[in-house]
């Protein structure tokens, strides 16, 4: 997770760029939507990856978001959070990926452990995410994702709820009740 840290949320002025992006996509700017897959794709690719079996499937997901993103740009009221709409396209394929297979994390997919000389501390950092991975793969999948958003993706509360549909008090409950579940199974 420390390699989360140097992946901020985005800050405002990221967030209205994406915004100005897409409300130039919406009128007919097709580069300006080429810009938004450069700048959040591999963020929407990681939110999949760590959720279905191979990285096949969330490369699939992944082009399905921005497929439908694409498609449905006139749905999107820029007066709302670009990257949060999007994110909720990405939660939706989920779902309807798990509707219809039963899926399990792949490790590869999530796992990009970079060239090392030291394999013995690489080894050590793959098996300590094989163990928090299994855990996290082990909660409700409610908890998956919140903690996902959280702590990897580090949306701000106010984001999440706009994903999931719940209060930011409820993400404060569920990321610590998915914590304390997570430190237990460990």
């Amino acid at each position: 997770m420390a390699e989360s840290a140097s992946r901020k949320a985005p800050s405002t002025t990221e967030g209205q760029q994406l915004n100005k992006l897409a409300l130039n996509a919406q009128n007919g700017d097709d580069e300006a939507f080429g810009q938004i897959f450069d700048e959040i794709s591999d963020r929407i690719y990681r939110f999949l990856a760590f959720r279905v079996v191979n990285q096949e499937d969330a490369k699939d997901l992944t082009s399905q978001t921005f497929l439908e993103a694409w498609q449905n740009l006139s749905r999107f009221d820029p007066n709302k959070s670009f990257l949060t709409w999007i994110f909720t396209i990405a939660r939706y394929k989920l779902i309807d990926h798990y509707r219809k297979y039963k899926s399990t994390v792949s490790l590869d997919a999530v796992t990009n452990l970079v060239d090392s000389t030291d394999i013995q501390t690489e080894t050590e950092n793959k098996a300590a995410s094989e163990q928090v991975l299994s855990a996290l793969n082990r909660l409700p999948e409610l908890y998956q994702t919140v903690l996902k958003l959280k702590l990897v993706e580090e949306l701000k509360y106010s984001e999440i709820a706009e994903i999931t549909g719940r209060s930011e008090n409820n993400l404060r409950v569920i990321v610590k009740r998915g914590l304390d579940k997570l430190r237990s199974n460990l």
